[in-house]
């Protein structure tokens, strides 16, 4: 199998839809090569990174703050995404 990478934007609702976070996902996967000659394997690999490029609460838009990301870094960072991978790459943007 070959590495999959994907960069696309996407907005994450908060606090029952009170906080609307908009963020640019990259990330990359590896499924690795686990079996024959062991100077030919790997161990798998992946990793994915948000970065926070929008933020409206109650439909305000509010400057992107420093202090204002690190609240809602975790939140975002926990999200669960994968309805917006799935669509993403059925639209054909994975590399």
């Amino acid at each position: 199998m070959k590495t999959i990478a994907w960069d696309f934007e996407t907005t994450v609702y908060l606090l029952d839809d009170d906080i609307e976070v908009t963020i640019q996902v990259r990330g990359h996967q590896d499924p690795g090569y686990t079996s024959g000659p062991p100077e030919d394997c790997y161990p798998p690999d992946e990793d994915e990174e948000r970065e926070i490029k929008a933020l409206k609460v109650f439909g305000i838009e509010v400057p992107l703050t420093e202090d204002a990301i690190k609240k809602i870094q975790d939140w975002v960072d926990q999200e669960d995404i994968s309805r917006a991978k799935s669509i993403h790459a059925e639209a054909g943007e994975w590399n």
